[in-house]
């Protein structure tokens, strides 16, 4: 499924699967269910933990990984290529921020 829809019958497939997400995970809710062990339906019928699962900004849908890197157009190792992280500089704040924090005590 694609995030922008082209035809009538697609737009209509896309925001049933997208009820039907929202009453899954309305359901658990009301069962005490956490979020963590709480599950959702992939448009490919892959049920997983929520946790797994990709939640689109644009049109709300959840996806598998598989069916995420079909609607954002890219892998995660694409994405990870074209922006590396300088775990250096990470480490680095982090010390940083711990060291404020130990002088305010």
């Amino acid at each position: 499924m694609i995030c922008h829809p082209v035809t009538a019958e697609e737009w209509l497939a896309k925001i049933t699967h997208i009820g039907k997400q929202v009453r899954e995970t309305v359901e658990q809710e009301a069962q005490g269910v956490t979020i963590r062990l709480a599950t959702i339906t992939c448009a490919c019928r892959w049920k997983r933990g929520i946790m797994n699962m990709y939640q689109c900004l644009y049109c709300n849908e959840w996806l598998c990984e598989l069916c995420a890197e079909r609607h954002f157009g890219k892998t995660r190792k694409q994405y990870r290529e074209e922006h590396p992280v300088d775990y250096g500089a990470i480490n680095a704040e982090r010390a940083a921020l711990s060291q404020q924090e130990g002088e305010k005590r």
